[in-house]
Parts: structure tokens; C-alpha cells; sequence
């Protein structure tokens, strides 16, 4: 039987493909792979499904993810493209992740110097600013 490769889940150090029941596929060449996203935690394989039909509510902003890490075995972090981490709550993940698109299509947060967005709090975006977006940029120029 052929089965459909969904994600790559990575466990003790090794790759593994999983399909979209969350059952290992043997035997792949994974690098064939590397396009799909990769999943960490214990039980990642078997609620990726469910993680990956949710992102897709919001299609632009789910072909920028490259991973998600299964926390606790409750809520997921997901890691963008551009190296932003995006902490998903553990209840009304759809509703977190579409505030967050609609966030980003008004102000662009996304496109910032950010390394992570919490959105684990109903009331409130709590937003992680690299080290370096604190340093005062200034164009060289004349001093007046």
C-alpha cells in the first residue's frame, strides 16, 4: 500500500518519515523530503494532522512554516522560515493563528526583528525582540 508522506519527525537525533496517520514510512530516502516540515516531541506524529489542517486556515502564512515541537504533549510551537518561533495555546490554536495572519497582513510583524511571538494569552501578543533590535541604527550623515 502506498502511503503519503506528510512531515519529518525527528526523535533521538534521526529523521523519520511519517505519513498522515503519524505511522513511520521505512525505507525513504528522507532527504527526497526535506520540503516537508519537521516535527519534534513524543506524540508530534500522531496530532501533526490536525496541527497542519489548522495552519492551513490561513494558506500564506502556512507555507512559511518549516517545523513544529510538540510541547508537553498539549500545544505546539511553530517555527517560521525566517526563524520566528510562533507559540500556539493550548486551546483556540485556530483562533491564535488567524489573529496572528490577520496581524501580519496590518502590520507586517512578521517582516520584523523578532525571534518569537507568544500567543498562549487571549488578551495580549507578547512579542520577543532579537538582541540586536534594541541598538539604535543611525545612517552616517552630517552632525548639525
Amino acid at each position: 500500500t502506498e502511503r503519503r508522506p506528510m512531515a519529518l519527525w525527528q526523535r533521538q537525533g534521526t529523521f523519520v518519515l511519517v505519513d498522515r496517520a503519524g505511522s513511520p514510512i521505512p525505507g525513504q530516502d528522507i532527504r527526497r523530503f526535506a520540503h516537508l516540515p519537521v516535527l519534534t516531541g513524543a506524540d508530534a506524529p500522531m496530532e501533526a494532522a490536525r496541527l497542519l489542517a489548522m495552519l492551513q486556515g490561513e494558506p500564506a502564512l502556512a507555507e512559511r512554516v518549516r517545523g513544529a515541537a510538540r510541547v508537553s504533549g498539549r500545544r505546539w510551537n511553530v517555527m517560521l522560515d525566517n526563524g520566528i518561533t510562533i507559540r500556539l495555546p493550548e486551546v483556540q490554536a485556530e483562533t491564535a493563528w488567524s489573529k496572528l495572519a490577520a496581524y501580519d497582513r496590518d502590520h507586517q510583524v512578521l517582516s520584523r526583528d523578532i525571534i518569537a511571538i507568544d500567543l498562549r494569552f487571549d488578551d495580549r501578543l507578547v512579542v520577543r525582540v532579537s538582541p540586536d533590535a534594541g541598538t539604535v541604527r543611525r545612517d552616517s550623515g552630517q552632525n548639525t
